[in-house]
C-alpha cells in the first residue's frame, strides 16, 4: 500500500504506521461522520432494546393484575394504562426495525487494503500516534457492507487509541470455515480479567461496555456475528468474528 515495509515474522503480509504518512482532511471527516452516523444508530438501537424489554415486562405484571381485579372501574383505568404501553411498544419496536436498515448490501472488500486506509486514517493528526500494525493476506477479499466495516474499524481503532494505557496496536486479519476473524490487541493495558467477555449483545451493551465500541458491537451483531474481548500477558484483545464468504480477486 505504499506505507511501510513489511515486518519480518508477523505473517504474508504486514505493516507498521507512523505519523508520516499523508491523510486529507475530507478522508478523515468522511470517515468520522461516519463512525458518528454509526454510533447514533447503534445507541438508539440499544436504549430501544432496553425500553422494549422493561415496558414488556411492566405490561405483564399489569395485565395480571388487571385479572385480579374484580371492581370495573378500576379494571377500566388499568387497561387504559395498557393501552399506552402498547403504543409505546409499538412506536420503540418500529425505531428498532428502522435501525437494522442502517447497513448497505455486501460487496467484495480489499480487507487489508480497507483497513490500511482506515488505519491511516485513524492515526493522522495525532501528536503522539501509536504504532499500529497491520497482518493478513494481502489477497484476502469478503463480501461485505464495506462503509459499515470502516465505520466498526475505525470505532474500534479510535476506542484503543484513545485509551492512555495502549503503546502500540497490532491487528490480524484471518479467513476460515466462512468467518472473517479481525484480532485487535492494544499492548500496554493492565490485565484485569483472564477470561473472555462477550460484548456483542446490544441488550447489554448500555452500562455494560464503553460507547466507543457501540459501532463495533452492533455490526456484528447486525452481521450475524460477534465481539469478544479477552486480557492475555498484560494486553487487551478484541475480536470480531463476521460470518463472511470470500470474493474472487480483480
Amino acid at each position: 500500500m505504499g506505507l511501510g515495509g513489511e515486518q519480518p515474522g508477523s505473517g504474508p503480509a504486514a505493516r507498521r504506521r507512523g505519523t508520516s504518512e499523508p491523510c486529507s482532511v475530507s478522508d478523515h471527516a468522511a470517515l468520522a461522520r461516519q463512525e458518528r452516523a454509526a454510533a447514533l444508530r447503534a445507541l438508539a438501537a440499544q436504549f430501544a432494546h432496553h425500553v422494549r424489554n422493561r415496558l414488556a415486562a411492566t405490561r405483564a405484571v399489569c395485565d395480571n393484575l388487571r385479572l385480579e381485579l374484580t371492581d370495573p372501574d378500576h379494571q377500566h383505568r388499568l387497561q387504559l394504562g395498557l393501552n399506552e404501553i402498547d403504543r409505546l411498544l409499538d412506536s420503540v419496536s418500529a425505531t428498532v426495525h428502522s435501525v437494522r436498515l442502517g447497513i448497505e448490501d455486501s460487496q467484495p472488500v480489499d480487507v487489508l487494503g480497507d483497513f490500511d486506509d482506515v488505519v491511516r486514517i485513524a492515526v493522522a493528526g495525532r501528536e503522539a500516534a501509536l504504532p499500529v500494525q497491520l497482518s493478513g493476506p494481502s489477497d484476502l477479499r469478503c463480501l461485505l457492507p464495506r462503509a459499515a466495516l470502516r465505520a466498526a474499524l475505525y470505532s474500534l481503532l479510535e476506542q484503543l487509541l484513545d485509551d492512555a494505557a495502549t503503546e502500540a496496536i497490532h491487528i490480524d486479519v484471518a479467513h476460515a470455515e466462512g468467518t472473517l476473524s479481525i484480532r485487535c490487541a492494544a499492548e500496554g493495558r493492565a490485565c484485569r480479567d483472564p477470561d473472555a467477555e462477550s460484548t456483542g449483545a446490544p441488550e447489554h451493551a448500555i452500562g455494560h461496555s464503553q460507547l466507543g465500541l457501540l459501532v463495533s458491537e452492533r455490526f456484528a451483531c447486525d452481521m450475524g456475528g460477534q465481539i469478544t474481548r479477552a486480557y492475555h500477558d498484560g494486553d487487551c484483545v478484541y475480536t470480531l468474528a463476521l460470518p463472511c464468504q470470500t470474493a474472487a480477486p480483480d
